[in-house]
């Protein structure tokens, strides 16, 4: 019997957890068209678009009281203005620059002052264990900056029951403890690994990745017989099978393999 895959079984059991929502907006700039966007598996995906007219916004519709939704001018931006829709009726300021400004919403006033600041993940886990800030924070930065002893110790500490992103978070944990020197590589669909193999992800519109090509091209001059397999991060997708079998929490991500065993996972 065929499985279905965990998201889907998720997705299917949140479609009935939407809930009406208004949004009242106010723009600060010329009129345009707004994108609201939703963020799962790391990707901001478009849902609808909302049309500025004389510096004010209107939108209706239903929406994941759990998930983290997005507003910007740019359809495909990476950092839109974030808010949760934790209540029926938003009252939202938002400025071209990308900030933004939310009424009577103690979830999204933590939000933006988290977002706003240098914040310490061991202290926003500890005072807000059980807040969806938090899940959504761990999820999508703690990830890609926090050593997986130190992630793990965090996840322990946050007490939500359950939360998608949270889910994420702990699939993606799994993942990370299968990833490590001395273990199998897991196969990536198209590419076949030669005796030496280095496997990078990455993104065009990633600068850490740019800054780190020279050093991958010195490594591969001084090293003939490695042969570079690279993977663009926006064509395989964050929820793509490589980049969830290899853990990838950022780019780049980089794995030396030999004869079917990961040797290093950074250069």
């Amino acid at each position: 019997m065929r499985r279905i895959p965990f998201l889907l079984l998720l997705t299917l059991a949140m479609s009935g957890c939407k809930r009406s929502t208004t949004i009242l907006g106010e723009w600060d700039g010329r009129d345009t068209t707004l994108y609201l966007t939703c963020y799962r598996e790391r990707c901001f995906d478009v849902i609808d678009s909302i049309r500025v007219n004389n510096g004010h916004f209107l939108w209706k519709g239903k929406l994941h009281p759990e998930l983290l939704y997005g507003l910007s001018d740019n359809k495909k931006s990476r950092h839109p203005a974030v808010f949760f829709p934790d209540r029926e009726q938003l009252a939202i300021r938002l400025w071209p620059n990308g900030e933004m400004a939310t009424t009577g919403s103690d979830t999204n006033r933590l939000l933006q002052r988290t977002l706003a600041t240098d914040y310490d993940a061991d202290t926003l886990v500890s005072r807000h264990p059980e807040n969806p800030v938090t899940a959504y924070i761990a999820s999508r930065f703690l990830v890609s900056i926090v050593p997986y002893d130190s992630l793990l110790k965090l996840r322990k500490k946050i007490t939500l029951s359950y939360h998608p992103y949270i889910e994420e978070l702990d699939a993606t944990l799994e993942a990370i403890s299968r990833i490590h020197p001395g273990a199998f590589a897991p196969p990536v669909k198209g590419i076949e690994f030669q005796d030496t193999t280095l496997l990078v992800f990455h993104a065009t519109w990633c600068p850490d990745c740019l800054a780190a090509w020279p050093s991958v091209n010195t490594f591969l001059e001084e090293h003939p017989d490695v042969h570079l397999a690279a993977l663009d991060i926006d064509s395989i997708g964050w929820d793509g099978e490589a980049a969830k079998a290899y853990a990838v929490r950022g780019v780049p991500s980089v794995f030396l393999i030999a004869k079917g065993k990961i040797l290093r996972t950074s250069l």
